[in-house]
C-alpha cells in the first residue's frame, strides 16, 4: 500500500488497482499571471493551440495565462502571457517545440 496514497481517494483493494498512474495537479499559481509582472509572448487564433503552449510552459514551471487580447480587434483571438522573469526561457520553450526540437 503506497503511504503517499492521495487524501479523499479510496484505497485500493488489491494489487491491480494499486497500479495506478498517479496524476499530479499543478499549482493554481502556473494558470494566472499578475497583470503587472506578465509579458505576452505568444498569440494564437485557436484556443486549443493556446492551451496547448501553455499547457507544455506550466509543465515546465512557468506561470502561463491564455486570455483575450488587451486591444481589440487584432487579427488573433487569444493571448499567452508569461511572467517578465520567465520571458526568456518560455520563447526557447516554444521556439524548441515548435522545431519539433525535445530530443535530450
Amino acid at each position: 500500500m503506497p503511504t503517499d496514497w492521495p487524501e479523499n481517494q479510496p484505497e485500493p483493494e488489491n494489487e491491480e488497482e494499486e497500479q495506478v498512474i498517479e496524476i499530479r495537479q499543478r499549482p493554481a499559481s502556473l494558470d494566472f499571471v499578475d497583470s503587472r509582472e506578465r509579458v505576452e509572448i505568444a498569440h494564437y487564433e485557436r484556443e486549443a493551440e493556446a492551451e496547448l503552449a501553455a499547457g507544455m510552459l506550466r509543465a515546465n514551471g512557468i506561470a502561463a495565462e491564455v486570455g483575450t487580447p488587451i486591444i481589440p480587434g487584432l487579427n488573433y483571438s487569444l493571448t499567452l502571457w508569461v511572467r517578465k522573469g520567465q520571458e526568456a526561457l518560455a520563447r526557447q520553450l516554444l521556439q524548441q517545440a515548435e522545431e519539433g526540437d525535445f530530443r535530450d
